[in-house]
């Protein structure tokens, strides 16, 4: 397998009916039961909006914000005074401060503060969590629909001064980030979400034409690797800016913590206007080390062969701080922890580590963390439910899901942490839903499915037109007639 590289996203999207798909794992499987792979989003140009001065590099103090505790460490990027209406459609926002430019050596986590004010004083909340890209110019409202990120987030910080907004350390959240129109039927990636209301898990047409920044913290938000039970409460939302691409334009939805019980993550709420003061501050924590290969979240690795029962993964990088000394690798399975450490002096900041996982019904975590001469540890970087085995999907035609005929979907007694059936139009990979264009459905194959829940980018690869069942075995095609192993 060739091994996950920072720096790259990509993100499914909503495709139309299609032909079952079944899809079985021996070790775990991973499973996302609506849309397909859609293409990756390239990234958004650095730099100042137009109009705006270039400017000069700032400490965090140089806007003071009502987050300023909770960034600290972090670099300023982006300060966005909120109007009550904006059409931002295609046009980067008037950012009062750009120094997105500056960043030269990339960011490992980023921050977000939202600050609402009135006669009363100022509410605000702090949200921070892995970067999503490898790009500072995308750190920011995203005007464009490739922008879109729909998507589990890992590491979540939460501080708020609104009672009722959950306190998290190293959580577990969902991000919901686009200029797209948007409807209440979403990806079922999210347990509780509702098909009726807009909340955490929406769905994403291709449709330009009102926008969505919103994050989400899952409610046992203390388990990194997030939900597993199918019924476990719906994510709780954090922040909301919404309707910043309207024709009109239309006033905006700003909210901190939930919304009205009809609509809790504030879209049509049109109540930017009820402030004095709106601001959105944008940060980023410059990164210590470059990671150049890595396994990533809810990665399915496959082995292989057949007999294999384990696979190697690497995890490799550079030191970029010269106050770094050494580099270690924690690994946690089934609550044991392994450290593996390298030195990594300024003449030989390279480091490289080998994790070996098993072939079986266990996951890995894995925390990258450096070391600097005072002794401090800085996490730079993680990835959780990490797993080895087999990806098998065998993909034909369902008249049965066709018609919608009794018993065609799955039960919620089907679901597994392992094993999961379902019966789906198409397929996406865990953690990265409905997206943009819809580049599945039939004719998309299934080697190109079983690359997506395999391999850190996934092409475009049309498959033909099927009239007969496919299989398809970690990403490698094995054929109608031969049989699976499992």
């Amino acid at each position: 397998m060739t091994p996950r590289t920072a720096g790259g996203h990509q993100w499914p999207a909503t495709a139309p009916d299609g032909p079952t798909v079944l899809v079985f794992l021996t070790g775990q499987q991973r499973f996302d039961n609506t849309g397909s792979p859609g293409s990756p989003l390239e990234p958004t140009a650095a730099g100042a909006a137009p109009g705006v001065a270039a400017a000069e590099p700032a400490a965090t103090g140089a806007w003071p914000t009502s987050c300023d505790a909770e960034a600290a460490g972090y670099r300023l990027m982006r300060v966005l005074d909120l109007p009550t209406a904006a059409n931002w459609r295609e046009t980067i926002p008037p950012y009062t401060f750009d120094d997105t430019a500056g960043l030269s050596g990339g960011g490992d986590r980023v921050g977000y503060c939202l600050e609402l004010t009135t006669e009363a004083g100022t509410t605000w909340v702090w949200a921070s969590m892995e970067a999503l890209s490898a790009d500072p110019g995308d750190l920011g409202l995203p005007p464009r629909m490739e922008q879109a990120r729909h998507q589990f987030v890992d590491d979540l910080t939460v501080a708020s001064n609104v009672p009722g907004v959950q306190q998290i350390e190293d959580g577990s959240g969902w991000v919901e980030m686009w200029p797209h129109q948007y409807d209440a039927t979403g990806s079922g990636q999210v347990p509780g979400a509702s098909e009726i209301t807009r909340d955490a898990d929406d769905a994403v047409p291709w449709a330009n034409g009102y926008g969505s920044f919103q994050v989400h913290a899952f409610a046992d938000a203390g388990d990194a690797g997030g939900p597993q039970a199918a019924d476990a409460p719906a994510a709780t939302p954090v922040l909301a800016v919404n309707a910043f691409t309207t024709a009109g334009p239309q006033t905006m939805d700003l909210g901190i913590g939930a919304g009205p019980r009809e609509i809790p993550d504030w879209t049509s709420a049109q109540n930017a206007g009820d402030y004095t003061a709106r601001r959105l501050t944008f940060y980023a924590r410059p990164s210590l080390v470059r990671v150049d290969a890595a396994p990533i979240s809810r990665q399915v690795v496959p082995r292989p062969g057949r007999t294999a029962t384990s696979v190697s993964v690497p995890v490799s990088g550079v030191a970029t701080d010269p106050a770094v000394t050494a580099v270690e690798l924690r690994t946690t399975r089934d609550g044991r922890q392994t450290i593996q450490r390298a030195t990594v002096p300024p003449a030989a900041p390279r480091f490289s580590f080998t994790v070996s996982l098993p072939v079986a019904l266990t996951s890995t975590d894995l925390e990258l963390v450096a070391l600097t001469a005072g002794g401090d540890g800085n996490r730079v970087g993680r990835a959780v439910d990490v797993v080895a085995g087999d990806v098998i999907i065998v993909q034909g035609r369902s008249n049965a899901q066709k018609g919608r005929q009794p018993n065609s979907t799955s039960s919620e007694a089907d679901r597994s942490r392992w094993v999961l059936t379902e019966v789906s139009g198409a397929l996406q990979r865990k953690g990265r839903s409905a997206g943009t264009a819809a580049l599945g459905g039939v004719g998309f194959g299934g080697d190109a499915r079983g690359g997506l829940l395999t391999e850190p980018y996934v092409a475009a690869v049309p498959g033909p037109l099927l009239d007969r069942g496919l299989v398809e075995n970690g990403g490698h095609f094995i054929g109608p007639e031969q049989e699976p192993y499992v």
